[in-house]
């Protein structure tokens, strides 16, 4: 089957990192209070190993606090044959500063997503729990994490390990890398590039290994925030 990663949204809001989430797998940022992000991702199987030859998703947030907020995503949606795992989620995630020296911040996150499946399945939920290190002279950070989803979601019931690295090498550019564990339909490895060529715009571009499936797909992603 072909899925859609929660994949980047902001990148370019005036903290240090601004995104919340790497790529593939969530980071410990929030969306700042009363702002608003809406992220669009395309991604393309030229290969056509999942029967489908472009995939969407919709991501949307609402920062109700500097540590908290509330998104809603519509997910896994492909053409031209539809998705078994099509669904529309909503929910929140909630952060925690635990360290912050002028060389080290690390910050534990939690967060809960469920909603109706597009295609008559169970309630579609998704949960997470991570935590990440900036070390902030070098412009690097770590994140590691788990997750566990239901087959509205993932393809089947089960959880995962979330990793992932983000590298800043400039004020417009990132590299990430990050990873989901397993056999279900997110678990893949994702490399990519963020690049903003103007506050509050972004754009991103990359590939996505799967686990187990010999494919891959391009991904490109635009997101704002206002």
């Amino acid at each position: 089957t072909l899925l859609l990663a929660l994949c980047a949204l902001i990148y370019g809001l005036p903290n240090a990192w601004g995104q919340s989430l790497i790529v593939g797998i969530p980071s410990s940022d929030t969306t700042p209070k009363d702002k608003k992000t809406i992220a669009f991702e395309i991604q393309s199987d030229s290969s056509k190993a999942f029967g489908s030859k472009l995939a969407g998703f919709v991501f949307s947030t609402y920062g109700v606090s500097d540590s908290l907020e509330v998104g809603v995503t519509a997910l896994n949606l492909a053409s031209p044959n539809p998705n078994p795992n099509d669904s529309v989620i909503a929910g929140y995630k909630k952060n925690w500063v635990l360290k912050s020296s002028s060389a080290l911040k690390v910050t534990g996150a939690i967060g809960q997503m469920a909603g109706p499946s597009l295609v008559g399945k169970s309630l579609a939920h998704w949960n997470y729990a991570l935590i990440s290190e900036d070390f902030l002279s070098k412009g690097l950070r770590l994140t590691q994490g788990l997750s566990y989803a239901n087959t509205s979601v993932y393809g089947q019931n089960t959880p995962s390990l979330l990793l992932g690295l983000v590298h800043r090498w400039a004020s417009t550019l990132m590299g990430v890398v990050d990873w989901y564990s397993g056999s279900h339909d997110y678990a893949a490895a994702i490399i990519a590039l963020q690049y903003r060529p103007v506050h509050p715009f972004m754009i991103f571009f990359g590939w996505k290994e799967y686990n187990v499936a010999k494919a891959g797909m391009f991904m490109t992603e635009m997101a704002y925030e206002f």
